[in-house]
């Protein structure tokens, strides 16, 4: 990694990093993304914003703010923390399933889909469950034929089909 410039605080001297995958760069820190799925901040800590939560794994992304840093981890969810004067580092508990994430001088941003289906095994069979809009259909056969769900619930469970499914897709509207 190479890195200049202003180096007041430390954010232009990393501590014996080879292993980044990705960079990020605050306004007096610094942060990367190590193989491993680890993060290393190091810099300004005026504000906790070098201080990586104990525990924190499988990240996938990062993003520096102002005095602020981000962490997105492989199951979508958003970490925050540093400064929180204006709560840009109260990820709200709704993302979930994020695809990117970023950082502002004081706010965060999540890119999170439009549509997602989320498949996971119950005790009773298979739990189907979407965020967004759209028309859920299933199907026995990968090729079809496609038959709409009704839309009363964004829930379904095997149990709710008339007719084997195996296959499900959203439609747009």
């Amino acid at each position: 990694m190479s890195v200049w410039g202003f180096n007041a605080y430390g954010q232009a001297a990393p501590p014996g990093l080879t292993d980044a995958t990705a960079i990020a760069a605050g306004y007096l820190h610094s942060a990367a993304l190590r193989s491993n799925g680890t993060v290393l901040v190091w810099g300004d800590n005026s504000y906790g914003q070098t201080n990586v939560p104990p525990g924190l794994s499988n990240v996938v992304a990062i993003a520096a703010g102002d005095f602020h840093t981000f962490a997105m981890r492989a199951d979508g969810s958003v970490v925050g923390w540093g400064d929180n004067r204006f709560g840009q580092t109260d990820v709200p508990s709704a993302i979930v399933d994020a695809l990117g994430v970023s950082a502002g001088y004081y706010h965060g941003l999540a890119l999170i889909p439009f549509n997602r289906l989320h498949l996971r095994s119950i005790l009773s069979g298979l739990l189907i469950e979407w965020r967004g809009t759209g028309i859920l259909e299933c199907a026995p056969t990968p090729s079809g034929p496609y038959h709409e769900i009704p839309t009363s619930l964004q829930s379904y469970t095997n149990s709710d089909f008339s007719e084997q499914a195996r296959f499900f897709r959203l439609k747009r509207e």
